[in-house]
């Protein structure tokens, strides 16, 4: 029902497990925080506001300054000597204009989105603990579900040898009945539960990638038909 839900149609016949490639994800812990810190599409997005916000407070400021205006004029003249002679006038000047608001209101504006770049910045903060603390929990509960998943398979094996024993005692008349299904019981639960860690371990995989930002890419890469299909819907090619 969920999977309908999710993709309109029923799965097929062929389903088959997904394999994830750990060989892309960093084994270093650190180097997998630094990782999905910069490739977090919402880290890029609150780093360049903060940038912007620094572009509106200096841009804001720049009506403190004067508007520069100059004239320059140059006359030379050569008049006959009766009437004075040669001339020469050269003429320059600089006006500096500034335009304040008496009402404080430019410096309400550059306050305002100093105030805005502030809390630009400290959303970026906090957004950074939440992607440490997102890849450092997946790394954590990636390596919880890889030990349960190796204990699920030793007491499968312990199981199963534990039944083929008691089953050839039970054909040298040794155990009884009632024994042997219970070690068959055993085996079954075993086999449920090292089939559950091994899924267990697989979402953890995919945890790890959805926190370092590789999760789309991914799925993406190993279904390539679904991704034809997705681009078809959008350019409209398809009902």
């Amino acid at each position: 029902a969920q999977y309908y839900e999710v993709f309109g149609d029923m799965p097929s016949n062929s389903v088959v497990k997904p394999d994830v490639l750990m060989a892309s994800i960093p084994e270093d812990l650190e180097s997998a925080v630094n990782r999905a810190k910069k490739n977090n599409p919402a880290m890029m997005s609150a780093l360049l506001q903060a940038r912007a916000y620094d572009y509106d407070v200096n841009a804001e400021r720049l009506g403190y300054l004067p508007n520069l205006d100059g004239e320059l004029s140059y006359l030379k003249s050569d008049k006959e000597d009766d009437i004075g002679g040669e001339i020469v006038d050269a003429k320059a000047l600089l006006k500096l204009s500034w335009d304040f608001e008496t009402g404080g209101g430019q410096s309400a504006r550059i306050k305002k989105k100093k105030f805005e770049q502030i809390e630009t910045i400290a959303r970026l903060r906090d957004l950074e603990r939440q992607i440490e603390r997102d890849v450092r929990l997946s790394y954590a509960e990636h390596k919880n579900a890889h030990s349960q998943f190796k204990l699920s398979k030793k007491r499968h094996a312990l199981a199963h040898d534990l039944f083929k024993t008691y089953e050839n005692q039970f054909e040298a008349a040794s155990v009884p009945l009632l024994q042997l299904m219970q070690a068959d019981n055993q085996l079954f639960t075993s086999h449920l539960e090292k089939i559950n860690a091994d899924y267990r371990v697989l979402i953890a995989q995919y945890s790890v990638l959805a926190s370092l930002g590789m999760l789309r890419d991914e799925v993406f890469a190993q279904v390539p038909m679904a991704v034809e299909e997705s681009a078809d819907l959008i350019e409209g090619d398809a009902p």
